[in-house]
């Protein structure tokens, strides 16, 4: 089986099941979203427990959150010694208590996912993307680990205008993030 296949297969596994985990997490996924082909995922340690399987970021950009179509969602499986554990998870959304800023239709929040150590402490935070936030103008959102998991306590959210972007244009700000 070619790299690309393997590759294509996995993403389409992965799509499923954050789906599937939204669906039992919110209520708010939909038979579209579980066929959205816009979703990603990025491998980190978020609880460092330094497993072989590492903790799996999932992206839903296309998900429903509480009837806003293309709200976005992002949920984290937490790996194991033999995998990584679907009933171990965290799914956010822009409408998760804690988290900066209200789903709306189309904000397409998770359409980028960035893992990353933010504050120094050896674990993976999350930067999630949100493209179309304000009509295409874009915003970031951080949600960091406390240590065993990731958290929204502490989450953070940048707009082009709080860091002096022009939104002429709509810049999408989070639209690409480079590893």
């Amino acid at each position: 089986m070619s790299k690309l296949r393997r590759t294509t297969l996995a993403t389409a596994a992965a799509t499923e099941l954050a789906a599937g985990l939204l669906t039992a997490a919110t209520g708010t996924a939909s038979a579209a979203d579980r066929a959205a082909s816009a979703a990603n995922g990025r491998q980190g340690d978020f609880n460092g427990d330094g497993y072989r399987y590492r903790d799996l970021a999932v992206a839903a950009p296309a998900a429903t959150v509480d009837g806003k179509k293309s709200a976005g969602a992002v949920t984290v499986l937490y790996g194991s010694a033999h995998g990584v554990d679907a009933s171990r998870h965290t799914t956010a959304s822009q409408n998760s208590p804690g988290v900066p800023g209200a789903a709306e239709a189309g904000d397409l929040f998770g359409g980028e996912v960035f893992l990353s150590d933010l504050n120094g402490e050896k674990k993976a935070d999350l930067t999630v993307g949100a493209v179309y936030e304000d009509g295409g103008n874009g915003a970031l959102t951080t949600l960091p680990s406390d240590g065993t998991r990731l958290t929204i306590t502490g989450s953070r959210f940048v707009s082009p205008p709080a860091v002096g972007i022009s939104t002429a244009g709509a810049p999408q700000l989070g639209s690409i993030m480079a590893e």
